[in-house]
């Protein structure tokens, strides 16, 4: 083996040492970073035992206290009360969509403005940030403060219109500031607003309104009444109700005005509705029918059979005849135009003398009972 194939030889062994070692290196440098990532769970866990063993021992001096008969305070209840208001603020800072708490936006024409002081109101509770629109005590130079203040704020200003948000929002103050800025521009000039609120409030009557519909406007006004501070009880509220009722509901009325002990609103309501429903299912009276009795009518009188004579002609005269015209002078008629002779003649002429008339026979006496038919013989 020549001196060339050695070096060959030693330099791949040299290679292959090199590509080991930094195999091997990297190998180290992922060991490291796993057990860099381990220690830092471990850490994470440890001071999760350790809130975990902060909160079981409050736990037990807690009632260790409550059953032990001997009166002591417990110091450890702020502790527990500041463990517990730290992570609710906690998780008030990752609420990134207020409206998923409170579905209303407010603008500044809305109506529903108690309803979301009460959803804002509920919001804040339950996070432990209702101090912060409720309480004049602000707290600027503590830092956690004013953090959560801002969180507050950013509910407050995401949960209005933009152009309410204008009319409102002034820079720099805190959200008291706001809330009250907000409450002003719907409960501003409270004795104007109570005053014509409050004569509403007494001439409201149900109209074409269902009961249903009529109690809910009567307390939607007792609360904007109440808002404004001028709270209405709950008896003059059902009986401003009771006056302002369709007067189809009148008796009804009247009947609730004697119960003792007085309805409130709730069950003046039902009773109400129940009424409603009562009267709208009522089946509707049967209409009345009239009947007429008739008399049947007579029946037509038969036709009165002329006198014949042995030979079978009419008699001397010509029989009845019928003449319009009448004349006068030697004291005959002359029938020339005067019709047809009732003999079925069919001749015209003079006749000898005065016309004579057929007596016309009588009317047969109307029938009392049912009609009988005449019979008649041959003719």
């Amino acid at each position: 083996m020549s001196v060339t194939d050695d070096d060959t030889i030693l330099r791949a062994r040299l290679e292959a040492l090199v590509k080991e070692a930094d195999a091997a290196d990297a190998k180290v440098a992922a060991a490291r970073r796993r057990m860099q990532a381990a220690q830092k769970l471990l850490e994470e866990e440890q001071i999760r035992v350790a809130d975990l063993e902060k909160v079981a021992l409050v736990a037990r001096k807690k009632t260790s206290s409550s059953t032990d008969s001997t009166p002591h305070i417990d110091t450890s209840s702020s502790t527990y009360e500041e463990t517990v208001v730290a992570g609710l603020h906690l998780q008030a800072a990752s609420v990134l969509n207020i409206r998923l708490l409170v579905n209303i936006v407010l603008d500044s024409t809305s109506t529903d403005y108690a309803s979301w002081r009460d959803l804002m109101l509920m919001a804040l509770t339950r996070y432990a940030l209702a101090d912060h629109v409720e309480s004049d005590d602000a707290l600027p130079d503590d830092p956690g403060w004013k953090r959560m203040d801002s969180v507050v704020l950013t509910w407050l200003s995401n949960s209005i219109s933009s152009e309410l948000k204008r009319m409102v929002r002034e820079r720099g103050h805190t959200a008291r500031h706001l809330w009250l800025a907000i409450e002003s521009q719907f409960l501003g000039n409270r004795e104007q607003r109570t005053l014509h609120l409050d004569l509403a409030f007494r001439s409201f009557t149900q109209g074409d309104l269902s009961v249903n519909d009529y109690c809910h406007k009567y307390k939607a006004m007792a609360d904007d009444l109440a808002d404004l501070g001028a709270p209405v009880e709950d008896r003059l509220l059902c009986i401003n109700i009771l006056r302002g009722l369709h007067p189809r509901l009148q008796q009804v009325g009247m009947v609730i005005r004697h119960h003792d002990p007085f309805p409130n609103f709730l069950k003046l309501r039902d009773e109400l509705v129940l009424e409603e429903i009562h009267m709208e299912n009522a089946a509707p009276a049967a209409p009345t029918a009239f009947y007429t009795t008739t008399t049947p009518s007579q029946p037509p009188a038969p036709k009165q059979q002329q006198p014949s004579t042995s030979s079978g002609r009419p008699p001397s005269g010509g029989g009845q005849s019928k003449n319009k015209n009448k004349g006068r002078g030697n004291g005959n008629s002359d029938n020339n135009g005067g019709g047809k002779s009732a003999t079925g003649g069919g001749n015209r002429g003079a006749s000898s003398g005065n016309t004579t008339v057929a007596p016309t026979a009588a009317p047969p006496p109307a029938a009392t009972g049912p009609p009988q038919w005449p019979t008649y013989g041959n003719l």
